[in-house]
């Protein structure tokens, strides 16, 4: 069987996973992503022993996806390539996506965003506070919102950010819409657009209270592009400026990397809404390992986070970041920041030696 042949069926397995159409347990499944991995991308070989469990493998460094194209498939088939934010003058990260793997993500979102994100089987307007993906074709986030317009959002949904930045008049026309109709909205995007819109409604005097029901999800961080806000001070905020509870204040880990997305774990009734911990969807994995030793470190101790996405068919499923992490004992995790270069330094495998496998 062929690269893409088999590439196209065990897709077709994963999205069965993910629709819960199918009762193979993770293991097994992830247990065949691996293999086909190794055997498409040749850098991964030396990485990945043949025959052994997901959970006893090195995982592949973040950084080795700034320096490789990862990707199993062929130089001339229709792609689409997304590439990390970055550092000014730094590489960045590209993660490359057949036309199976554009569908398998976008399966991957609609099943979470229906759990996590918009559970009303009403269809809300969603108001993107992110550049289209016109704007931004490299940008993930973009592409995601969109799918987000696509399963969930009305026909006016639309993106606020061009050019000029967050087209701010437009939005607080927007948002006094939704509050005079009592029509709820879903506000998505930027953690640093969520702070420049509560910065200019703060400098405006503009308050709203959006209707009941009205959401607003988050990803991303602050980059620098604006001043850091804690997650309890962002949810203050926007409860006093939107009329949003904490409750329905939902933050997003998403990665160029990886086709999943990590969400807050749904509020507990009796205990403080936020922060929540994140929990990945059935078809993924996190763990927190040791920065030096790479082993599983115990519940409450700080660590590397490492995530295993079986909606990674055709990229590296098996990822070792450089977010620091901690699990708590039923296996939810809150990310802490990301990791200084010294504290990141277990894998004895270095990104070169992967440069010069794959070479």
């Amino acid at each position: 069987m062929s690269v893409l042949a088999e590439r196209h069926a065990l897709t077709r397995r994963v999205d069965a996973f993910i629709r819960g159409g199918t009762a193979v347990a993770f293991d097994a499944v992830a247990s065949d992503v691996l293999a086909f991995q190794r055997r498409a991308i040749p850098a991964l070989a030396r990485l990945w022993p043949a025959d052994s469990p997901w959970d006893t493998l090195r995982p592949l460094p973040i950084g080795a996806m700034k320096a490789l194209e990862l990707f199993a498939g062929t130089a001339d088939e229709p792609r689409r390539v997304f590439e990390s934010s970055g550092t000014s003058g730094q590489p960045k990260s590209r993660a490359v996506f057949s036309h199976d793997g554009l569908a398998l993500m976008d399966v991957a979102i609609d099943v979470n965003a229906r759990e996590r994100l918009f559970p009303e089987p009403e269809r809300r307007r969603i108001l993107a506070l992110a550049p289209s993906p016109a704007a931004v074709p490299a940008m993930i986030m973009a592409a995601g919102v969109q799918r987000l317009m696509t399963t969930f959002g009305t026909g006016d949904s639309r993106f606020l950010v061009g050019p000029a930045g967050l087209e701010l008049e437009a939005l607080v026309a927007d948002l006094e819409r939704a509050e005079s109709s009592q029509e709820p909205v879903t506000l998505v995007g930027a953690s640093f657009g969520v702070v420049a819109l509560l910065d200019a409604l703060a400098a405006a005097g503009r308050r709203f209270r959006l209707p009941e029901g009205s959401r607003l999800m988050d990803a991303g961080g602050f980059k620098g592009r604006s001043r850091e806000v804690g997650r309890l001070e962002l949810c203050a905020g926007i409860g006093t400026a939107l009329g949003i509870p904490a409750s329905h204040c939902v933050n997003l880990l998403g990665m160029t990397e990886l086709a999943s997305q990590l969400y807050d774990t749904p509020p507990t009734p009796g205990t403080a809404p936020v922060p929540r911990p994140k929990r990945g969807p059935p078809w993924t994995r996190t763990r927190v390992l040791d920065p030096e030793t790479l082993a599983p470190v115990a519940p409450g101790v700080t660590g590397l986070l490492c995530h295993l996405d079986l909606a990674n068919v055709e990229r590296p499923a098996l990822l070792l970041t450089d977010d620091l992490g901690v699990a708590e004992p039923d296996g939810d995790f809150h990310v802490l920041g990301r990791a200084r270069g010294a504290e990141a330094k277990g894998c004895s495998l270095t990104i070169e030696q992967l440069v010069s496998a794959a070479a």
